[in-house]
């Protein structure tokens, strides 16, 4: 029973890395996410960042329904009709330090100065309620004139109760891609008004972006803290004008929404309930494949296609195929019409490909089974050897237990490391402080969903904390953890000393800086774990798990 039991052991696995060889390669890029999911005209749109192209064969399933290749269409948001809306609140109070006028100034210009053609964007001031300066407009002349002609008043500012009224009054029905800008010196709660946590809440049941960038006071840390709450409730990035960060950088940052993608579905009729359903995408890039999950709250009967969100206007063929509505590009497989003709009333390829795996894996498998069968005396050899050794050692353990048991303590027995509070008797070893132990090191980031770094310890538990320990360099390169999708983190950026139980943090002299609560850590501290740190522009909990 043995033997055969191994036989099968050994097919399980030989069959698996058939199936490995025959598999698509995927990646599961950190970067690769929607930023905003959309329901419009009954077409679903999910925008994408991360990716530098999508390709034929990308497919999409909703719920546990796969849809139709002719079904998902895809392009960049530079080719939209209507690429993105940008709202941008700005706190013109004179709580915005005047230092930071002229920075503030910079960045609106340089976003203006880059925007897509075809980008929308909508200037407003706020102090108890949002004055906007221009309607959503694509000149940039205007808008440049606008942010020329911002002046900050002595106001009070409550940006919670304003953002939860302009994220109320957003439609998004039209399928556009919708971002906030917020700058001010932070938030908190208004008396008689919206909560930070009914606010955060909104923000996470709707698919606006919400950046903000946050002006340094002399005593507005945690209301700092409160507002990048809010873009990290969206996924979005923040930045702090505190010298460190350039206006470059943070114009560069924000930019990156022009590279997104945005993917249409038409969901099968059969999924149109108003129900809630998981979608997967499976986007095939130059990079490999790319698999992102996101939800949307299916559309209710027979929609039609956005007349909103379309690709720029383009010659028509001269013998154009019938209008399906579709408003980018396509992701069927390339090919004539009459190869798409004989997929549809043959055999589909995939399932001949998934039939001749099979038939390949079955194969294989009887091939083996056969080879192993012929070497089945081995494993009956092998079985004998270990009934043989099996037999002799309860052979010494009946003679052991024949010889008379010595009671008598010899106090001589304990002398140097063999004292009782050594742990160790008679040359047996016992580790008093526990054997060693695999323990592990997570950082968990608290602004990227689904990011997470772990690496392994093998370390001692010491009884002081005096042991030299163990320490995880963390960096963008050559680290025990490499952070790769985040260019604010150095080469070598900061190290996690591990002693018993305990931690310590200590920066490398990094260029941006790490941070233990809101102090910048410089030389080795004691933290906890399950805290929280930041390294380069995101937050990390930090847990020991043994």
């Amino acid at each position: 029973m043995r033997a055969i039991h191994h036989v099968w052991q050994k097919l399980a696995l030989f069959a698996a890395a058939v199936c490995l060889l025959f598999a698509s390669f995927t990646v599961y890029a950190a970067d690769a996410s929607a930023v905003s999911t959309l329901v419009s005209g009954g077409n679903i749109y999910v925008y994408v960042s991360g990716i530098s192209d999508i390709q034929s064969g990308s497919t999409v399933q909703i719920g546990n329904v796969p849809c139709d290749t002719e079904n998902i269409s895809a392009g960049t948001v530079a080719n939209l009709n209507v690429s993105m809306r940008t709202i941008i609140l700005l706190d013109n109070s004179k709580s915005i330090p005047s230092g930071n006028h002229a920075d503030i100034q910079e960045i609106l210009n340089g976003l203006v100065a880059n925007a897509l053609e075809n980008e929308q964007i909508r200037i407003g001031t706020f102090s108890d309620d949002v004055v906007y300066l221009c309607d959503f407009t694509s000149n940039k002349e205007e808008l440049a004139a606008v942010v020329e002609g911002i002046t900050y008043n002595d106001q009070e500012t409550y940006l919670s109760d304003v953002l939860y009224d302009v994220i109320s009054g957003l439609d998004s029905s039209d399928g556009v891609y919708t971002r906030l800008l917020v700058i001010s010196d932070g938030a908190d709660n208004k008396t008689i008004g919206y909560t930070n946590e009914e606010l955060r809440s909104l923000i996470e049941d709707n698919p606006y972006q919400a950046y903000t960038i946050g002006t340094q006071g002399s005593n507005n840390s945690s209301e700092l803290e409160t507002m990048f709450s809010f873009s990290r409730a969206s996924s979005a990035d923040y930045f702090l004008l505190d010298g460190e960060t350039s206006n470059e950088e943070i114009i560069t940052a924000l930019l990156e929404d022009q590279n997104n993608f945005c993917v249409r579905i038409v969901p099968d009729e059969s999924l149109k309930d108003g129900s809630n359903k998981k979608i997967l995408l499976s986007l095939v890039t130059s990079e490999g494949t790319v698999e992102i999950v996101t939800s949307a709250d299916m559309p209710f009967g027979t929609g039609t296609a956005s007349t909103v969100v379309e690709t720029k206007e383009e010659p028509e063929e001269e013998e154009k195929e019938e209008d399906t509505g579709t408003d980018l590009p396509s992701l069927e497989p390339s090919g004539t019409g009459e190869a798409k003709e004989e997929k549809k009333d043959g055999i589909s390829p995939i399932l001949i490909a998934v039939i001749v795996i099979v038939l390949v894996i079955v194969l294989a498998a009887v091939v083996l089974l056969v080879v192993l069968k012929k070497k089945k005396p081995d494993f009956v050899e092998s079985d004998k050897k270990e009934e043989e050794d099996k037999k002799k050692s309860e052979e010494k353990k009946a003679e052991k237990e024949e010889e008379p048991e010595d009671n008598t303590e010899d106090d001589t027995v304990f002398g140097g490391n063999d004292r009782p509070d050594s742990g160790t008797r008679k040359g047996n070893t016992k580790f008093l402080w526990g054997e060693p132990k695999e323990m592990y090191l997570r950082l968990s980031n608290l602004d990227k969903n689904g990011i997470i770094y772990e690496t392994s310890i093998k370390a001692r538990a010491s009884r002081d904390g005096s042991a030299p320990g163990h320490v995880i360099h963390i960096g963008r390169k050559d680290a025990d953890i490499v952070i790769k999708d985040d260019n604010w983190v150095s080469k070598s950026h900061c190290d996690i000393t591990v002693r018993g139980k305990l931690l310590y943090l200590k920066d490398n002299d990094s260029l941006n800086g790490t941070f233990y609560g809101n102090e910048r850590v410089h030389e080795e501290i004691p933290i906890i774990s399950g805290g929280t740190i930041k390294i380069g522009r995101y937050h990390y909990r930090v847990d020991l798990i043994d």
